[in-house]
């Protein structure tokens, strides 16, 4: 939701992509999505943005770090990676071995608050009702403000089981899995997702869908697109 602010002790090219909103350098809006020069000793902001929930910023080099299991991000649930930023942190950017774009800005596509996301029925979808599965397939779904880097809970008509306080063995799941729980209200898994808890995964959202429900915001209405 914007709020991010740095100064560079170097002179970077970088790229600001995600959420619709202003970047500004040294106080000078400067376009998204874009090849961009910034300069030693300016100060970069990320405004709070139009549409859309996280913003990425890309350094032409990397992000340096001592990585875990192969990634420098922190995995908020298991508390595994490097510590959360904190204001006065510094970064450092890893060798400039990358060659210069030649494209120097892409067109991406306006994110939105209505949602399509494309997916696949899931290995535990036999476990709700008839009606849940119509429900599942057909309503608009409500993005709540219980979201982060686990998942996203979605508001709506109930999802029924087909046994009420039937339990299953914990399992793992992948990003874009849908659990339904007991309360019938479902979620959305993203990148710090957890083992399942024992409840059921009725649906999966494609990986280019998933990406895109990591921009949902509190309000948004979600539609699945389901065969």
């Amino acid at each position: 939701m914007g709020g991010f602010a740095a100064v560079v002790q170097a002179n970077p090219l970088i790229a600001v992509t995600g959420a619709e909103g202003p970047v500004e350098l040294a106080g000078r809006a400067v376009d998204r999505n874009a090849v961009v020069f910034w300069p030693q000793g300016v100060r970069l902001d990320c405004r709070m943005p139009s549409a859309g929930l996280r913003s990425y910023l890309a350094v032409r080099g990397g992000w340096a770090g001592d990585p875990v299991l192969g990634s420098v991000s922190r995995h908020a649930l298991a508390r595994v990676g490097p510590p959360p930023l904190a204001a006065g942190d510094v970064l450092e950017v890893g060798e400039d071995t990358a060659y210069v774009p030649v494209v120097g800005h892409v067109a991406v596509a306006p994110l939105g608050n209505h949602v399509e996301l494309a997916a696949t029925w899931g290995p535990r979808a036999d476990w709700l009702t008839d009606e849940a599965r119509r429900r599942l397939r057909a309503m608009p779904w409500r993005v709540t403000d219980r979201l982060d880097r686990t998942g996203v809970r979605l508001a709506g008509e109930d999802l029924r089981w087909q046994s009420p306080g039937a339990e299953l063995a914990s399992e793992g799941v992948v990003r874009g899995a849908i659990q339904v729980p007991p309360s019938g209200q479902q979620i959305l898994f993203l990148a710090d997702r957890p083992a399942t808890g024992g409840y059921p995964v009725v649906a999966v959202v494609s990986s280019v869908a998933a990406d895109r429900a990591a921009q949902l915001r509190p309000g948004d209405e979600v539609r699945l697109s389901l065969p």
